[in-house]
């Protein structure tokens, strides 16, 4: 059998405090690479709380009421998409951006 995969197509994830950009160790902006078949990007407000994500699809959605340390296990966890629909849809509330 000859079994050929597709790279997955990489995205950014950003944060909202750099400009849309990841902070690097040293406090300097950088991009970051996050291959996901699911997620373009994310977004975590944490003075409000609120975890955006932007699907693939262009669907953005706003988690409310997330707690920063469910952020960190997301922002951690090795599938995105796993990890949203086990832990964060369904538990928070949201409202659909766009």
């Amino acid at each position: 059998m000859n079994f050929s995969l597709k790279p997955l197509k990489p995205v950014f994830y950003q944060y909202s405090w750099c400009k849309g950009k990841t902070i690097a160790r040293n406090g300097n902006c950088r991009n970051v690479f996050m291959p996901s078949t699911v997620i373009k990007k994310y977004e975590y407000h944490p003075e409000r709380k609120v975890l955006t994500i932007e699907y693939l699809s262009g669907f953005i959605y706003d988690y409310l009421d997330v707690p920063k340390m469910v952020y960190d296990e997301f922002r951690g966890a090795f599938s995105k998409g796993t990890f949203l629909n086990k832990h964060i849809k369904g538990k928070f509330e949201f409202v659909r951006r766009k």
